[in-house]
C-alpha cells in the first residue's frame, strides 16, 4: 500500500508519543505562571493530539501523512469537550515534524504555541518520548 510515495512500513519511523511544553509564562496579574503542555501519540496513520494547559483542554484525532520526509498532522475531528480549542476544519495541516540528522524539527502550521504566539514558526519544540 502506497502513502504519499511512502510504503506504511516507513511510517513505523514516526510511531510512538511525542511532547513539548511550552516555557511557563507570568499571568496578567504576576500571580502564578501559565503552562501548556502538548502529548502527540502516533500509531499507523493515526494521531493523537492533547493539549493542556491554563484555562485550555482539546484532544484532536488526526491523520498522519509522510511527505517529503515530513509528518503531517492533520484534523480530523475533535474528542470531548473542548475548551479553549482553535477552530480547524477537517483535513487541515496542523503541525509537521521531520528529522534532520538527530533532531526533531517542529513547523507549526494552523496550530502555534498558545502561550507566547512570538514564537518562530520552525524549531526545536517536541520530542520524541523513549
Amino acid at each position: 500500500m502506497l502513502l504519499s510515495g511512502n510504503t506504511v512500513s516507513q511510517m513505523d519511523r514516526w510511531e510512538g508519543s511525542y511532547s513539548y511544553s511550552e516555557e511557563p509564562v507570568l499571568s496578567s496579574n504576576g500571580e502564578y505562571s501559565a503552562v501548556m503542555v502538548w502529548e502527540l501519540t502516533v500509531e499507523g496513520k493515526s494521531a493523537k493530539l492533547v493539549v493542556n494547559g491554563m484555562q485550555t483542554e482539546f484532544v484532536f484525532v488526526c491523520t498522519v501523512v509522510e511527505n517529503h520526509g515530513l509528518l503531517e498532522v492533520r484534523y480530523e475531528r475533535s474528542e470531548g469537550e473542548a475548551v479553549m480549542a482553535p477552530e480547524v476544519e477537517m483535513g487541515e495541516r496542523l503541525l509537521s515534524l521531520e528529522m534532520e540528522g538527530n533532531n526533531l524539527i517542529t513547523h507549526w502550521n494552523s496550530l502555534r504555541p498558545r502561550l507566547n504566539q512570538e514564537m518562530p514558526e520552525t524549531g526545536m519544540y517536541f520530542t520524541k518520548n523513549e
